[in-house]
């Protein structure tokens, strides 16, 4: 039968693409504006920054310290209560902000001027939102 092979994307990388603009391409269907968000939710503002770090995708190189000393004042910490348990304790003090659905992590996350986080949902929906 015929369809569509879901690894074709594999094939299409470049140095520098991405995972949409590869996706894009092994599909043939135009590749969506990096400047344009493709995801629109009201914004609420509860700080100035937002941070996330979830439990995978880790880099030792990351200056979560330095962010912190910089942001923290003005920040808070979505996700888990067991996320922000775990990175307060390895790098700091960041106010925990509640968000129990994923629509209000999104809403929180369009109310920052600043997302700081790792691979995750929070990260992803940052950059959806732009």
């Amino acid at each position: 039968p015929e369809g569509i092979v879901l690894d074709d994307w594999r094939q299409h990388y470049r140095d520098g693409e991405n995972l949409a603009d590869m996706a894009s391409d092994a599909f043939g269907v135009p590749r969506w504006p990096v400047d344009v968000p493709w995801l629109a939710v009201d914004p609420v503002r509860v700080a100035r920054v937002v941070m996330h770090r979830s439990p995978r995708y880790h880099s030792r190189r990351f200056p979560w310290r330095d962010v912190v000393r910089k942001y923290g004042a003005e920040a808070v910490f979505v996700g888990s209560v067991e996320e922000h348990r775990q990175f307060v304790r390895r790098f700091g003090p960041v106010p925990y902000h509640p968000t129990p659905t994923v629509l209000d992590v999104a809403a929180v996350v369009a109310g920052a001027e600043v997302f700081v986080g790792n691979q995750s949902a929070p990260r992803a929906l940052a950059e959806a939102l732009k």
